[in-house]
């Protein structure tokens, strides 16, 4: 009696391109039997290989295959967030800290879910902790909601948006530290 031999298609390797900034970059290479069968798949990035700039590497951006073109697929942002330990390392040593959930959606009408964190070195009491997790979660929510929910992936942006909203957050109590820890479309 002779075996059926079962014919197998052979796996391919699909280049992976983000439109991030002036010019596409190369994420990495995806492997699959059809450029269809990409389609959906993640792909983890570190920052500093977008952002040529090495002090990137503790930020991670989580990318999603959307579309494709020829034999390369294209993929969008769909979560960034800093590295566990590197929270744990900067704010380890602050005596006081809480951290805030919130989800809005964008100004494209998409579902932000957004995880941020605060510190301060000296100790302060559950009122203080209580008006300004009550402040900052105000000021994140307008944030979400003037933005596109693109934009709020870069870095840059983030940044100094931080930065406004921790100094309005001085008038209640000044914190030393704000990271939006995770940002992520639902």
């Amino acid at each position: 009696m002779a075996k059926a031999k079962l014919k197998r298609k052979k796996k391919k390797w699909f280049e992976v391109k983000a439109n991030i900034g002036p010019k596409p970059v190369v994420l990495g290479e995806v492997l699959g039997y059809e450029i269809k069968d990409i389609l959906g798949r993640r792909i983890i990035s570190s920052y500093d290989h977008i952002s040529n700039n090495p002090k990137d590497q503790k930020t991670k951006v989580e990318f999603m295959i959307v579309e494709t073109k020829g034999t390369d697929g294209i993929a969008e942002p769909h979560a960034i967030y800093y590295q566990d330990s590197f929270i744990g390392q900067k704010i380890k040593r602050d005596k006081s800290r809480s951290i805030l959930v919130i989800r809005e959606k964008s100004k494209d009408n998409k579902e932000i879910k957004l995880k941020f964190v605060f510190s301060a070195k000296s100790k302060f009491n559950r009122s203080i902790n209580s008006a300004l997790l009550k402040h900052l979660e105000n000021h994140f929510k307008e944030f979400i909601k003037s933005t596109n929910s693109k934009n709020l992936f870069n870095i840059e942006l983030t940044k100094k948006e931080t930065a406004v909203i921790k100094e309005k957050a001085r008038k209640i109590y000044p914190i030393d530290k704000l990271y939006i820890w995770k940002l992520s479309i639902i």
